[in-house]
């Protein structure tokens, strides 16, 4: 217990270490999952934020990454592999 409460103290430090940006962050407790929505460059940045906070919490962790993009960039997408057909 002692390494998650410190992980949530620090945690706002932790995700500017690793350039995250935490928009949402919901725990399905006493389940042990927690549930964050961030944006980054890049997947290594994730990775490292969700890593170093999950080792500091729990000594190792799994966590699963699941890339998303806003309706916004979907349409631009779609629209962009139109335009190549």
């Amino acid at each position: 217990m002692p390494g998650a409460v410190k992980a949530l103290q620090d945690f706002d430090e932790i995700a500017a270490r690793h350039g995250v940006k935490v928009l949402g962050f919901y725990s399905t407790a006493p389940a042990h999952s927690d549930i964050y929505t961030l944006e980054a460059d890049s997947l290594t940045a994730v990775t490292g934020f969700v890593g170093e906070g999950a080792s500091t919490a729990y000594g190792q962790a799994d966590f699963e990454v699941v890339p998303v993009v806003s309706r916004e960039d979907l349409l631009q997408m779609a629209q962009a592999m139109m335009e190549q057909q």
